[in-house]
């Protein structure tokens, strides 16, 4: 009973063969003839149960492994991505920097000449300065979309961790009610055995 009382889920790791006997060493299981049909059948049915719990707290070790080593995997997507989408937004920012100096500084540094050859010019000035205008906010809408689409990458990628951590706590609380039908079950038997 002590066992049980001690028993919480950190204590998973313990539960090997040896920590299994530990915790029905209280138990004589042996086909004594002293023992009744009855008692036999509830032996051989506390034989199942143990190793369902068994079984149970394999998978239930082998289901949190894997949620640690997803858990781990989507941290490090998460870090990656974040970077990746820190780059794209100072990438948009400078984008957007060279579209406002472009004007400025162009036009400041070309004063109007009033002559008929300044007009056609201007003209040609003006028409590159509207390509290269337009190719800039063409790149900066491409890498908007890409910002986009990344972040929805991580929401749904967060979703999912939410998911898996709604899915570990499921699974502990499983393993607790396992744990604790496996020590109600020890306990009922040392009750139940002959003194």
């Amino acid at each position: 009973s002590r066992f049980c009382d001690t028993m919480r889920v950190r204590d998973v790791q313990l539960l090997d063969p040896a920590a299994l006997y530990i915790a029905t060493r209280g138990l004589k299981i042996s086909s004594e003839p002293s023992l009744g049909e009855s008692e036999m059948a509830a032996l051989d049915d506390m034989r199942k149960k143990l190793r369902t719990y068994e079984d149970e707290i394999y998978k239930l070790k082998a289901a949190n492994s894997d949620l640690n080593m997803v858990n781990k995997r989507w941290h490090t997507y998460n870090a990656d991505m974040q970077m990746f989408v820190d780059k794209l937004q100072n990438t948009i920012r400078d984008q957007q920097e060279q579209i406002n100096n472009i004007g400025t500084s162009l036009f400041a540094s070309h004063p109007t000449i009033r002559s008929e050859d300044s007009s056609e010019c201007e003209r040609l000035d003006c028409r590159n300065l509207r390509e290269d205008v337009a190719k800039l906010r063409e790149e900066k809408a491409h890498l908007l979309l890409q910002v986009k689409a990344h972040k929805e990458d991580w929401e749904a990628e967060k979703n999912e961790k939410q998911e898996a951590l709604k899915e570990r706590d499921a699974i502990k609380q499983r393993l607790d009610s396992v744990l604790r039908d496996l020590c109600i079950s020890s306990t009922q038997t040392a009750e139940q055995r002959p003194t």
